[in-house]
């Protein structure tokens, strides 16, 4: 498999800046979930990552994403669901 720059592989998919606050940062490795349509088109996904990442920044990170995802949804879940009276009423 052919090692490309990030823009050659991705094409015109575009992604937010890359700063802390108002400052640059200077990325140093990336993991990519891409979506993607095979020959058929079924979707699937796809994770590549640069080379200076390791196994257990992977892990990491995909631990750390499910964790704010989950909480997300569980606030979502919560704001929808109405403050009861001291009755049990709603």
């Amino acid at each position: 498999m052919d090692i490309k720059p990030i823009g050659e592989v991705l094409g015109g998919i575009e992604i937010r800046e890359l700063t802390d606050g108002d400052e640059p940062v200077i990325p140093m490795d990336v993991m990519c979930i891409i979506k993607v349509l095979d020959a058929n088109g079924n979707p699937s996904w796809i994770i590549r990552t640069t080379n200076g990442m390791s196994e257990e920044e992977m892990l990491g990170i995909i631990t750390a994403i499910a964790e704010q995802v989950k909480q997300s949804i569980m606030r979502s879940f919560q704001s929808d669901v109405p403050d009861e009276d001291e009755d049990g009423s709603s």
